[in-house]
């Protein structure tokens, strides 16, 4: 779930030479003042006079990373560096900006080397910790965090980065403490109140999680992570009304995965009369998300719309088959003339959709018959039943420790009894050799295979057994019997105390009652097997 905020220490360390001519104090000033663009052009003229200048080179990259050329500005911190081996400053900000550019590795070697030479720079421990978290070193993380608690107990943006870390840790009650600290060091944080509801939500605590997202939103109305939190919420009680709305909040949150679309012609909202109109509708988010919205092509088709569909190639064997679409094209490749365009997941608020009317198709994409054909050829015969497998999702989805198993949790639970084809075309070692073990357990797919080929197994399927992740889509939209693993606050999607969804029609959903134990669902599971195949 969105996390407001991952909060990067960014306070440049100057270290300006007191013998420094008129010119650099100018571009010092230039970069003090938020003019980076001239402090840049004043440090670029000082280089040309004095090549080997440590301040103006160092201050430099600083300047040109601020403005987004990661590229150049690494090759200028390395220069830095040539001219000052192990300057503590220069690798702080080299290892800043790796870290806002998502390469944690790099920047924790940076920060280690900071660290090394003075233990106390609360900055380095903080963007460390950061860093630690996003590669899921909690145990490493967390003895960053004790530290910089100690250091800096005053801090309420400590406090709230801690909640945020305990939250991932599965320590949710930890967590709440740890914002509550946060809001009474600064009643007015208004990150922290989202990032309390976020907590609160994850309790199941949905009215309290509400009231900090206002909270958060009253404070600062433009905040749009608030906003679109709020959103999941309610679009996860089901109030599609009102959560749809908010959901066009989520081009404003902080590091939305998908940018929005800055086109020539207008969005379609609904209400407009698109008959004989060229329509594009482009995916965003995950591989699951067009899948399950894709759905609404064929309404838009029906509409008199010709309809454009946007979606990586990966996707293009299965969204060929939806009916109503006119044209593929790929992301990142030219696009032909259309008249307006919709992103995929704002259908719903464009067609008006409620809890009442998400349009149900059944089956709505085809696996290909020939790689059916060719797959149940390999598979040969069986007198058991058929179950296709997926024990975890994309391990770049910064939830996904929450949603995913590992095979060793599942093996236990995979009856020889059946016949369990897995989904997964990328096992790792370990999974490798736990699966050599178990003969019952085919791993058909590999590097070569793609979707369609995962597609055509759970055709040849008579259930499929997923944890939330693209398979459950595709499984789904394909018509299959599909049996979901969920979390114990899931994704919005899949709303709460129910075991079917609106999505879905053939799907049955087995959720956590304790967040983090998936032992009483995969029994559940298991029995719900036992029972339909004996």
């Amino acid at each position: 779930m969105p996390k407001m905020p991952i909060k990067s220490s960014k306070g440049l360390n100057f270290s300006a030479d007191t013998s420094t001519q008129t010119l650099f104090q100018t571009a010092i000033s230039f970069h003090r003042q938020g003019d980076i663009e001239r402090a840049q052009r004043a440090y670029e003229r000082i280089l040309t006079m004095a090549p080997r200048h440590f301040d103006a080179t160092h201050l430099l990259a600083v300047a040109i990373a601020q403005r987004g050329d990661t590229d150049r500005a690494r090759g200028l911190f390395a220069r830095a560096l040539t001219l000052r081996p192990g300057h503590g400053d220069v690798h702080f900000n080299r290892g800043t900006m790796e870290r806002d550019a998502g390469n944690d590795a790099a920047a924790i070697r940076d920060f280690d080397i900071v660290l090394g030479t003075t233990p106390d720079h609360a900055g380095a421990l903080n963007n460390r910790c950061l860093s630690l978290q996003a590669m899921r070193r909690f145990d490493a993380a967390i003895l960053d965090s004790d530290r910089l608690i100690s250091l800096t107990p005053q801090d309420p943006v400590v406090w709230n980065n801690r909640g945020n870390l305990l939250l991932d840790c599965m320590r949710p009650d930890e967590a709440l403490a740890c914002l509550d600290e946060a809001l009474r060091l600064h009643s007015e944080y208004h990150e922290a109140f989202n990032n309390r509801g976020n907590i609160l939500k994850e309790l199941q605590k949905f009215d309290q999680a509400l009231a900090d997202y206002d909270r958060a939103i009253a404070i600062a109305p433009d905040f749009g992570d608030a906003h679109f939190n709020k959103a999941m919420l309610l679009l996860l009680q089901g109030d599609f009304e009102n959560g749809w709305h908010l959901w066009e909040w989520r081009w404003k949150q902080t590091d939305f995965s998908s940018p929005q679309r800055d086109f020539q012609v207008p969005q379609w909202t609904g209400g407009m009369d698109i008959s004989g109109k060229t329509l594009l509708l482009h995916s965003e988010q995950g591989l699951g998300d067009t899948i399950q919205f894709i759905r609404f092509a064929p309404l838009a088709a029906d509409l008199g719309a010709r309809v454009i569909v946007e979606a990586p190639t990966v996707l293009h064997p299965l969204l060929g088959t939806v009916q109503g679409i006119d044209h593929l094209v790929g992301k990142n490749t030219r696009l032909p003339e259309f008249d307006l365009h919709c992103p995929l997941m704002s259908l719903p608020l464009a067609m008006g959709t409620t809890l009442e009317t998400v349009p149900l198709p059944g089956s709505y994409i085809t696996a290909s018959a020939s790689l059916t054909k060719t797959w149940a050829r390999h598979l040969g015969n069986t007198t058991k039943p058929r179950l296709a497998l997926a024990w975890r999702g994309n391990p770049n989805n910064t939830d996904d420790h929450n949603r995913s198993m590992r095979l060793s949790d599942i093996a236990p639970y995979l009856n020889a009894e059946y016949e369990w084809l897995c989904l997964h075309h990328d096992l790792d070692s370990d999974e490798k050799r736990l699966a050599a073990t178990m003969p019952h357990l085919a791993t058909p797919l590999d590097g070569d295979t793609g979707l369609e080929d995962a597609a055509a197994l759970c055709a040849l399927a008579d259930i499929v057994v997923t944890v939330d992740t693209s398979f459950a889509h595709i499984a789904g939209a394909l018509g299959r019997p599909t049996f979901v693993m969920l979390r114990y606050t899931p994704d919005f999607r899949w709303m709460m105390n129910r075991g079917d969804t609106p999505w879905y029609e053939e799907m049955t959903l087995f959720r956590q009652t304790t967040r983090g134990d998936w032992q009483p669902v995969l029994r559940n599971l298991t029995a719900a097997l036992h029972k339909l195949f004996t």
